[in-house]
């Protein structure tokens, strides 16, 4: 299964391509989740991360890695995430919520 924008999938025979959905329910009770990659560029200043997590706290998404670092030609950071994501739905409130936090310059979901 590939991501409709994994450049694999890009020169595809159509014939060969079959849309799918996540199923989040495995189980009962059992939530699945899938591991997604998350870009965040922020003004580099005290306390942003501590902003961007308490986002992700809120919304009880679950962190498995994380790199952070600022570019020594700007003020800006770097704050890479891989998160486990329950379906679109939340990886979009997501991004959205964490754009909202100030100094962030964008939230994008990461292919890499």
């Amino acid at each position: 299964i590939h991501n409709v924008n994994c450049p694999r999938i890009r020169d595809m025979d159509s014939d060969r391509l079959i849309n799918c959905n996540w199923d989040p329910s495995i189980g009962g009770s059992s939530v699945a989740t899938r591991l997604v990659n998350i870009h965040v560029t922020a003004n580099d200043r005290v306390g942003i991360l501590q902003n961007v997590l308490k986002v992700m706290t809120e919304m009880n998404i679950n962190i498995t890695q994380s790199h952070c670092r600022t570019k020594p030609d700007t003020d800006e950071c770097m704050l890479t995430f891989e998160v486990q994501i329950i379906d679109l739905q939340q990886l979009n409130r997501l991004l959205q919520s964490i754009r909202k936090v100030q100094g962030v310059v964008s939230a994008v979901r990461s292919t890499s």
